[in-house]
């Protein structure tokens, strides 16, 4: 602690020891070689917080083939990932809605009414828990105040349109907005089976600076 940086160092053990117990199901061994970790998803989450998700028709999440949706029963919303499935997390605003989700951002792909998040690669899954957690920053970004989401909510900002505005290339849509919705994703804890929401992962190790050697005269 007493060296530079130090603080930060202890912080990242810290989160790498809490998250052992959650991601050693994804470690392959001889008696599972497509290893894997269970997790649950909660649609429309912390309503108290969000802001135009009642336009929301459709919520649905895609883990490689598996397919989960608003509306569905909690066995439904349980599945597996194993490192290397996509997931993408979907939105689609109702037919009658005033409103349209407008211009790509945050790696989202708008389609209509219909706005997508997806994310590919060996750890598909835990990037899309790290993109959208609700952070500090990301809260007051969102101007949310000093309101707090359930644990292990996904934060997700999406801008918005009267539903007749053409999309602008550039620049902000007449009459734009933001709509502000929760989902909550929580891993199974693979020892006790209990469903954890993982918190915030540490992204890059910090660097830990040695002194300098200090030079003394003869």
């Amino acid at each position: 602690r007493s060296l530079p940086g130090g603080e930060d160092v202890v912080s990242f053990l810290s989160s790498m020891q809490r998250l052992t117990p959650l991601l050693t199901p994804l470690l392959a061994t001889e008696e599972e070689p497509a290893p894997g970790i269970g997790f649950r998803v909660d649609f429309r989450t912390s309503r108290a917080l969000e802001r135009g998700a009642d336009q929301i028709a459709e919520w649905t999440l895609q883990v490689g083939e598996q397919r989960m949706s608003l509306g569905q029963d909690e066995g439904q919303r349980q599945g597996v990932w194993r490192p290397g499935q996509s997931v993408e997390l979907s939105l689609r605003w109702a037919s009658g809605s005033p409103r349209r989700p407008v211009i790509d951002a945050d790696g989202a792909r708008v389609d209509g009414a219909r706005v997508s998040f997806r994310h590919e690669g060996p750890w598909a899954l835990l990037r899309l828990m790290a993109v959208h957690a609700p952070t500090p920053d990301a809260l007051l970004a969102a101007s949310l105040g000093g309101g707090q989401p359930e644990p292990g909510s996904l934060l997700l900002v999406i801008p918005t349109a009267a539903r007749d505005t053409t999309p602008p290339r550039t620049g902000v849509a007449e009459g734009a907005g933001l709509a502000v919705a929760f989902v909550r994703l929580r891993l199974r804890e693979p020892t006790t089976g209990t469903l954890t929401p993982p918190g915030v992962f540490p992204v890059i190790a910090p660097a830990l600076m040695a002194r300098s050697p200090v030079w003394e005269p003869r």
